[in-house]
């Protein structure tokens, strides 16, 4: 995840289901406003049928492939994109609280730990990744969906700002948490005030 960070986009966010690949991209790669070295690149990539039974989830950018691995989930639908910045909450664990406690999910145990002490709300959460207070980000993406942020020189708010740049939430919020060092986990069953929670960091002093 490091290469992602540091990378600049355009990112070309690809996230197959099960059974999909070479086909798929077949298609895509006409509908995708993308240069012909990353064209390439992801012809090279998806000529190798590597998909797996659990999907697939590509992310390139910089004539780069960044990622090519299975998902920790995948969306009912196959997810395309080319944006500023990447599209991750496919390659995140995904968790709900339907599942047992204690299991051993990756990120079971920070997720348990937001159930207690949850902040949520859009507003709120950019708030608190600008600040740097946050542990864990928890999203709905289908809830979340593609409400606006405006991002500007790594402050996040919810809402319009001066000089600031309109991001999609669901690439922004995951992107930023990404690059503060925080966790991020996809709920299933949460009601989360516009489907995106936090998990604050205990210690006062972090982010100050």
């Amino acid at each position: 995840m490091r290469e992602i960070v540091a990378a600049r986009g355009p990112f070309v966010s690809i996230h197959l289901p099960p059974g999909a690949g070479a086909r798929a991209w077949g298609v895509l790669r006409h509908s995708l406003d993308l240069d012909a070295a990353t064209v390439r690149l992801l012809d090279r990539a998806l000529a190798d049928p590597g998909a797996t039974p659990a999907g697939r989830s590509l992310i390139a950018a910089e004539s780069r492939l960044l990622v090519d691995e299975s998902p920790a989930w995948w969306p009912p639908a196959l997810v395309a994109r080319v944006s500023e910045l990447p599209y991750l909450l496919p390659l995140a664990p995904r968790l709900g609280t339907r599942a047992l406690v204690g299991g051993r999910e990756p990120g079971r145990g920070t997720f348990e730990r937001f159930l207690a002490r949850p902040v949520d709300g859009l507003a709120r959460c950019a708030a608190e990744l600008t600040a740097g207070r946050v542990e864990a980000l928890v999203i709905q993406p289908y809830l979340l969906g593609s409400r606006p942020v405006w991002v500007h020189h790594g402050r996040i708010t919810a809402g319009q700002a001066a000089g600031a740049t309109r991001r999609r939430a669901d690439e922004a919020l995951p992107m930023a948490a990404l690059t503060a060092g925080a966790e991020v986990l996809v709920a299933d069953d949460l009601k989360l005030a516009d489907g995106v929670g936090a998990l604050l960091h205990l210690d006062p002093g972090v982010g100050q």
